[in-house]
């Protein structure tokens, strides 16, 4: 994992945190590309927790004391500049961005096979804040500490894309998570992995357009260990894991809202997420 920058600069800071509630039913459908809101106010466990920034790690901790890497705790911060901008339609980002991740995801990870096959941006609403209608509405940053995706949904996707691979084969799941300008406000919070339990996460169900999927909420715990990028810019990308064959936890993520930066422009990013194929293994579509 490369080494933060501007370590001088570091902030860490305190943050309300959406979890899914202990006492809570099942967790309602998330409607995707829909203008439906399931985390009302009533529905989330609202907490206080630390947030460690990123730029406070020295390099000698990123190997030592914290171990923070794609293999440990699931995080990733890498510098890379793309010359493939700007992301105006989804074309484009297809045509001239996928390739550059696919480049970066080989060149971190060793992998010998990665296949991209989805793109979110978002973009704040306009004058909203926190898990508003408006921001579902408008693909904004989303305010509940998730999983992208469950065990269970993440190896059907993978299966789907590259079918008739052995069971011995080791996949992932990658997010790799760019701001589009630099963030002044709702930044991203990345959990370590590690101080996350299986019994804290809750599957949830997600209703696409045309298909439905599986992600998961989780449920607090005072042990998790929260960072984010004081900061980010566009030359910094967060990589983090949705899922792991080898059976290593996907990582919790959330926006948050930054104490005392709530008039700075709204949150601009893009987030890639990709099938990653490691040993050779080569599927049907090898």
């Amino acid at each position: 994992m490369a080494s933060p920058t501007n370590t001088e600069a570091a902030r860490d800071t305190e943050a309300y945190f959406h979890y899914y509630p202990f006492d809570a039913p099942a967790p309602p459908p998330i409607y995707v590309n829909a203008a439906r809101d399931s985390y009302k106010s009533h529905d989330v466990d609202r907490r206080l927790m630390r947030v460690r920034d990123l730029r406070s790690l020295s390099p000698a901790s990123f190997e030592a004391e914290e171990a923070l890497s794609l293999d440990t705790a699931g995080i990733a911060l890498i510098p890379h500049h793309p010359t493939s901008a700007p992301f105006d339609s989804a074309e484009q980002i297809a045509a001239h961005y996928y390739p550059e991740v696919e480049k970066l995801v080989k060149d971190l990870t060793h992998a010998t096979q990665v296949h991209i096959f989805d793109h979110v941006v978002r973009r704040s609403a306009p004058g909203s804040s926190e898990s508003t209608a408006a921001q579902t509405a408008a693909r904004g940053p989303l305010y509940h500490v998730h999983v992208d995706s469950s065990p269970a949904a993440a190896a059907a996707r993978i299966a789907a894309i590259v079918p008739g691979l052995p069971a011995s084969a080791r996949t992932q799941i990658l997010n790799v998570w760019r701001p589009l300008r630099t963030v002044e406000r709702d930044p991203l919070a990345v959990c370590d992995a590690r101080s996350v339990r299986d019994e804290q996460l809750v599957r949830v169900k997600l209703v696409y357009d045309d298909h439905e999927s599986e992600s998961l909420a989780a449920r607090w715990a005072e042990g998790h260990r929260w960072w984010y990028v004081s900061g980010q810019t566009r030359d910094e990308l967060l990589v983090f894991r949705i899922y792991d064959s080898a059976g290593q936890r996907g990582v919790c993520h959330s926006a948050f809202v930054l104490p005392g930066n709530q008039g700075g422009a709204g949150r601009e990013s893009i987030e890639v997420r990709c099938v990653v194929v490691f040993d050779g293994a080569e599927g049907e579509g090898g």
